[in-house]
């Protein structure tokens, strides 16, 4: 189930969402697109906004669901290796992402007016508006999370490929030796038993991981978007 349907009851989901179906509803009865009002472009915005979010926790989830998902293709160059660690760094940075779209989603709630493109922590958590709500708090829970795995998304990112060695994962460092030299192995049964056997525990192992991630994250978005209504309401 998506985000967005298992979170259906949320106060702000609820309020942002309705909105958008009224303003739907009303384009089908006039059959064309009607002039959309202030308090439309503000809540419909915020949807969208809301919309971005969610479907980046659902792609993050996507890629540790996917992580047990290989199959060997013909013609193909990809190991599994290589599926397994281009999962795994899709994972970091979608997950780091979501603190810049949270970011611009206050933006918009609080009609601060900035561009995407500078809303950071300093200028949104820090506004006078909003550092002294329920919502900065909010803010700084998921700030938090996302912090953890900045690092690991910078190395990612900006200049290496990721191989666990320096999150202390041995397992995935022997996987990745094993596949530098495979070919010396194609003949050892026994090692190509070994490995698959290393693998698939390192693969069951790190789902459990980063589900536990997401879910961490999910729950501080969630809780987020609750903070966000009385001020919606307000405005």
């Amino acid at each position: 189930m998506r985000i967005i349907e298992k979170h259906e009851d949320n106060s702000m989901l609820i309020l942002a969402f309705g909105e958008l179906k009224s303003y739907l509803d009303k384009a089908k009865k006039l059959e064309k697109r009607p002039p959309i009002s202030q308090k439309e472009k503000y809540l419909i915005d915020i949807a969208l906004s809301a919309n971005n979010i969610t479907e980046c926790l659902d792609q993050v989830y996507f890629s540790t669901e996917l992580l047990s998902g290989y199959k060997q293709r013909k013609k193909s160059i990809m190991t599994r290796y290589d599926y397994i660690v281009f999962m795994v760094e899709n994972f970091y940075l979608r997950l780091t992402s979501t603190f810049d779209r949270v970011l611009r989603l206050t933006n918009l709630v609080f009609d601060i007016g900035l561009p995407e493109r500078e809303c950071k922590q300093s200028t949104i958590i820090q506004n006078s508006k909003i550092k002294t709500t329920p919502v900065a708090t909010n803010l700084k829970k998921i700030e938090k999370i996302i912090n953890s795995y900045r690092k690991t998304r910078n190395q990612i990112a900006h200049s290496e490929t990721y191989d666990g060695q320096t999150l202390g994962e041995e397992n995935l460092f022997d996987i990745r030796a094993f596949y530098l030299v495979r070919h010396e192995f194609k003949n050892d049964n026994k090692m190509q038993i070994l490995m698959k056997l290393e693998i698939d525990n390192y693969v069951k192992d790190k789902k459990v991981e980063l589900n536990e991630i997401t879910r961490k994250l999910e729950k501080a978005v969630i809780e987020l978007f609750e903070s966000l209504t009385p001020f919606i309401e307000k405005k």
